[in-house]
């Protein structure tokens, strides 16, 4: 039996991109002469942040790849806050049914502020325990998953993630992965221990590890 749910944030619980697009590109291009599309950010969400500043900024250094990169996700935190992103279908009443039985905490790649503009906006910071991320601990998503159920004495938790880096993540954590179908990347069925092709699907899915 599982006594936890951990997510991924981005193509799991919300799609945050119109939001934080013209950020984006208003700083990728004053600063690195690029621009970008919705398909490019699409294409990156959920990466760590040098994959992203090595695929929209390979003609500069590696290390000012990097600090762009950061400063991006930095900037894109401004009035994130207020105005929020587009929860997928069946999310928030999700959530908050499935916080009466389980502890449940966010673990994503992302910077500080992110994380926090995602529960303030659509009022969720009752519903989770904890969260983490690479911006305060600089550890991979599989280390964050560890370090999150240990500090909340989470013995059997559960990770539910759109991309081939969650399902990865998950088995480094040593936990069971469920795939969000409906997210930003493709990953083998035979990789994942449950398919989640709507989110409101999340609690039939979950009836296999309380049997």
């Amino acid at each position: 039996m599982i006594d936890s749910i951990l997510f991924d944030l981005d193509g799991t619980l919300w799609n945050s991109i119109r939001s934080i697009l013209p950020c984006w590109q208003r700083m990728a291009w004053e600063r690195a002469g690029v621009k970008l599309t919705r398909e490019d950010l699409a294409s990156v969400m959920g990466k760590r942040h040098q994959e992203i500043g090595d695929q929209f900024f390979p003609h500069l250094p590696p290390e000012q790849r990097l600090a762009l990169t950061l400063e991006c996700c930095r900037e894109e935190c401004v009035g994130l806050d207020q105005v929020g992103g587009e929860l997928y279908d069946g999310v928030d009443a999700t959530l908050r049914l499935l916080a009466k039985s389980y502890p449940m905490a966010i673990v994503s790649n992302c910077t500080e502020g992110y994380i926090e503009a995602f529960l303030k906006a659509h009022h969720f910071e009752n519903c989770f325990v904890d969260f983490e991320h690479p911006g305060r601990t600089g550890l991979s998503k599989g280390e964050n998953i560890r370090l999150v159920m240990q500090r909340q004495g989470m013995q059997h938790g559960i990770y539910v993630g759109d991309t081939l880096g969650d399902c990865q993540a998950a088995r480094q954590a040593g936990i069971p992965f469920i795939h969000a179908q409906y997210g930003f990347g493709q990953v083998d069925p035979q990789l994942c221990d449950g398919l989640l092709p709507v989110f409101s699907d999340l609690p039939r899915v979950l009836e296999k590890w309380s049997r």
